[in-house]
C-alpha cells in the first residue's frame, strides 16, 4: 500500500491502537487458545490487555496510517528478560482464564533472553489490510530503529505465517515451544554492524 505511512504514536492514540492490535489479533491461535472464543467479550478482554501493555512499560509504539486512520500498530521496546511468576498453581492449571493467560506469558517470559535487547510486538494490521506490505512497511521501520542502535531483537509468534514475514528481516527461529495445544516460535535478530 502506498498511501501507508508510519509514525510514532502519539499519547491520545494509545486507545485506538488498542483497539486495533484487538482485531488484529483475536484470530491468533494462542489467544484463540488463552481466550477460548472470538466474539465480542473476547476482543473487549483483548483489548484491554493491549491497553495495558501499550501504556505500562516505556516503549516505542509506531503505528501504520492510512489518511488519519490507524490500520496497524507495532511496539518495540528495550529489554532485559521478562519477569516469570513462581505460582505454581497459577501457572500450571489451564481450566480457567487466569491460570491459562499466567500459562501462557509465564512460558513467554521464561524465554525472554537475560541480556539486553529490543523486544518487538505486538504487531497487528487490520484484518481488511492484512497480505497488502502494511506489516512489512512497519518491520523495515523498527528494525532501522534497531540497526541504527546496532542491537539484538528479539520477539515471539504463534503464526507460521509470521515466522516467515520476520524471516525476511532476519530474525531466526531460536526456540520452540507449545502452549495450550498451540506452536509458538522465538526469534532473534543479530546485530547488525
Amino acid at each position: 500500500m502506498d498511501n501507508v505511512i508510519i509514525q510514532l504514536a502519539e499519547n491520545n492514540e494509545i486507545q485506538e491502537a488498542a483497539h486495533v492490535l484487538s482485531f488484529a489479533m483475536i484470530d491468533n491461535p494462542i489467544h484463540l487458545a488463552v481466550y477460548q472464543g472470538q466474539g465480542e467479550k473476547e476482543r473487549v478482554e483483548t483489548e484491554k490487555a493491549f491497553l495495558d501493555i501499550l501504556n505500562e512499560i516505556p516503549a516505542k509504539i509506531f503505528l501504520a496510517k492510512s489518511g488519519d486512520k490507524i490500520i496497524g500498530v507495532m511496539r518495540m521496546r528495550l529489554c532485559n528478560g521478562s519477569e516469570v511468576s513462581n505460582n505454581k498453581e497459577e501457572s500450571e492449571a489451564a481450566d480457567n482464564f487466569e491460570a491459562r493467560k499466567a500459562l501462557w506469558l509465564n512460558e513467554w517470559a521464561s524465554r525472554d533472553p537475560k541480556y539486553p535487547h529490543w523486544h518487538f510486538g505486538p504487531l497487528g494490521v487490520l484484518p481488511v489490510f492484512q497480505k497488502q506490505g502494511v506489516g512489512s512497511k512497519l518491520m523495515q521501520r523498527v528494525c532501522a530503529e534497531v540497526d541504527e542502535l546496532k542491537a539484538i531483537a528479539y520477539l515471539e509468534t504463534d503464526r507460521e505465517r509470521n515466522v516467515r514475514l520476520y524471516s525476511k528481516f532476519g530474525f531466526e527461529v531460536v526456540e520452540e515451544s507449545m502452549i495450550l495445544n498451540v506452536k509458538n516460535s522465538y526469534m532473534r535478530r543479530k546485530k547488525i554492524f
